[in-house]
């Protein structure tokens, strides 16, 4: 069984079966800030998985920045906001690390993301995909399930995510990335900008599995939109089904 542990401020706590985070004095994390609830947060251990939910709380739950609205997987580098308080995960083997990153400077480029973007940058600089894509893969299921529902990330932060995208996808090779970027772009009903088609013409043929159909959706949606878009979207268009027809082909 994996043991994860939370910190904050100063302290840690090692997460056997679950742990109650709020203001009461009952719980094993408090949070002394009046946004908190006097039991804001469960946070539970279930075999190799960690579990955030959410117990009703007034204010919410962030993790990762992005706000909490249902049961969250947590990952090792994640971080869980509660009011002002921070509190990181850490998973088995992750103590080095995370202390090794916090040294430094944070880079602007993965700041949307918190300390699990720096984890992950590391990462893909030391050559480590399959890492970087363990650490950031609840960041962007995340972000995918609310696009679809219609929540669409800020135009910064889908610009900083399609950049990780195209690396995972370079890295690992697996088809997912590219139907996150199928997916997430149609709804927000946009074209992939030209330097991701120029990308996705490199390393889209080296992709494993990704869902044929779900490109060629997103080609009929953007043909049914182009009356919406400028002349360079449009010729982006056109690009995304060049790379359709190259793909179907392999």
């Amino acid at each position: 069984m994996a043991i994860f542990r939370l910190r904050w401020a100063d302290q840690s706590v090692e997460v056997l079966g679950s742990c109650i985070v709020g203001r009461g004095e009952d719980c094993q994390i408090l949070v002394d800030d009046p946004r908190a609830s006097r039991r804001h947060a469960k946070v539970t251990a279930d075999g190799e998985t960690l579990w955030l939910d959410d117990l009703g709380s007034r204010n919410g739950i962030q993790v990762n920045g992005v706000k909490v609205t249902e049961r969250q997987r947590l990952l090792g580098g994640d971080v869980i906001k509660i009011g002002a308080q921070e509190i990181r995960v850490i998973a088995p083997g992750m103590p080095e690390l995370v202390q090794e990153i916090e040294r430094p400077e944070p880079t602007r480029r993965f700041d949307a993301f918190g300390v699990v973007g720096q984890l992950a940058e590391k990462a893909l600089g030391l050559g480590r995909p399959d890492e970087a894509e363990r650490l950031l893969s609840g960041v962007f299921e995340q972000m995918h399930r609310e696009a679809k529902a219609g929540v669409l990330p800020p135009r910064e932060v889908l610009e900083k995510a399609t950049v990780i995208v195209l690396k995972l996808l370079s890295g690992t090779g697996r088809g997912v990335w590219l139907d996150w970027l199928v997916d997430v772009y149609a709804s927000v009903r946009k074209p992939w900008p030209a330097e991701v088609v120029d990308e996705l013409y490199e390393v889209g043929r080296l992709s494993n599995g990704h869902n044929r159909q779900g490109l060629r959706g997103y080609c009929e949606l953007l043909r049914a939109i182009q009356g919406d878009l400028g002349p360079a979207e449009r010729f982006q268009v056109n690009r995304i089904e060049g790379l359709e027809r190259v793909l179907s082909a392999l």
